[in-house]
């Protein structure tokens, strides 16, 4: 998971500007912001917005968000319009919050500490085997 969090966000930070919506479908090498339409909102657990793109007939995208990350309400009136950044086929921000969707909120700090803890108790089980080993070695 580490690694393919770090992946992702690599790539999403190193992606260029979109000349086309069509880009942004399919590739993880460039964003595009533009605006969209709100649909719909609803909160079934989260809150889910689902947006088109003009360039786009026929698709929709959906994108749900914490309450830390949330949109203004007044910003997602449905029918209204509002600015949108698509990468890798997902809107990862509407209305300038991030959604569920951006690498920038995939964390790695959490797989590096777990990882330390691990090797530090794996370090002391080991050594701890070692000695007992040793000293059951002696006593025969």
């Amino acid at each position: 998971m580490f690694l393919g969090n770090s992946s992702d966000l690599a790539a999403y930070n190193s992606a260029s500007p979109c000349a086309s919506v069509n880009d942004a479908l399919n590739g993880r090498s460039c964003r595009y912001v533009g605006q969209s339409r709100v649909l719909s909102t609803s909160r079934p657990v989260r809150l889910q917005v689902q947006v088109a793109f003009d360039n786009l007939p026929g698709r929709t995208f959906t994108a749900s968000f914490v309450v830390a990350n949330e949109p203004s309400s007044t910003a997602l009136k449905t029918g209204g319009t509002v600015a949108a950044e698509l990468w890798d086929g997902k809107v990862t921000r509407l209305a300038g919050e991030p959604s569920d969707a951006d690498p920038e909120l995939d964390t790695t700090t959490p797989f590096v500490i777990t990882a330390a803890i691990l090797w530090v108790w794996g370090t002391l089980v080991a050594v701890l085997g070692v000695w007992l080993a040793r000293a059951a070695w002696r006593k025969t």
